[in-house]
């Protein structure tokens, strides 16, 4: 499956617009988050060489607007897409969502939302030292398994162990999107990041919210745009 970084901070090339926050087609058929501006993810979708016309389902990752604020702009032209929320969203962002032609699903639970695309259902964190509820997207192809995630609030480290002990046989092969790092110290980053690495995942694609220390200790920022196989 081809994954295309649609929305991030880090766009690589000029004719992309870059914005806070973040967004990911999975396929033609999946977009995870949409960004913090409509304008700019309609653009890069179709600079990416894309259309609305195939997205079948939307994932928001969680209730921050940075990740649902390109939304509106995609219900005005394409009403009743599924928009898979946490159940812990806000009454107010679930309101929104139903009233501008949105089909409301809940991830409640870990289970496949197409073949080989799985939910992490709701898995909670914290944010500014509030508790905040979360998904990401785990991809299973003969590569092995792929962690999405948009902000990874509950912690990237707690995610991965949720992918392994959800596929506890498969290699992890690739890691894409938010890791909240940005606020963190060097030495905490470096930690974080050599767990990682303790995963042997053979990708690593930091975006959004990792902040740019992580690219001085060798991680890489591939920007709008990029299109990798998983």
């Amino acid at each position: 499956m081809k994954i295309t970084i649609l929305y991030d901070n880090y766009a690589f090339k000029k004719e992309y617009k870059k914005g806070w926050g973040f967004s990911a087609l999975l396929g033609e058929e999946i977009l995870f988050d949409t960004g913090e501006k409509g304008r700019f993810l309609l653009k890069n979708i179709k600079t990416a060489g894309f259309s609305l016309n195939t997205v079948k389902r939307i994932v928001l990752s969680h209730d921050h607007w940075d990740h649902w604020g390109g939304l509106w702009k995609v219900l005005k032209l394409k009403e009743n897409l599924p928009v898979h929320i946490c159940p812990g969203f806000t009454e107010k962002t679930k309101t929104k969502i139903h009233k501008k032609g949105g089909r409301l699903v809940f991830s409640e639970e870990f289970c496949e939302l197409e073949r080989g695309v799985f939910t992490t259902g709701e898995l909670w964190g914290t944010h500014d030292n509030k508790p905040i509820c979360e998904q990401s997207l785990i991809i299973k192809t003969e590569k092995g398994v792929s962690l999405i995630t948009g902000c990874a609030h509950p912690g990237i480290i707690t995610l991965l162990d949720f992918l392994k002990a959800k596929f506890p046989m498969e290699t992890v092969y690739a890691v894409i999107g938010g890791f909240h790092l940005y606020k963190k110290e060097a030495k905490e980053i470096e930690a974080v990041i050599n767990k990682i690495k303790e995963y042997s995942p053979k990708i690593l694609i930091p975006t959004h919210c990792s902040g740019s220390k992580v690219f001085s200790l060798g991680l890489q920022s591939l920007g709008a745009g990029f299109g990798i196989e998983v």
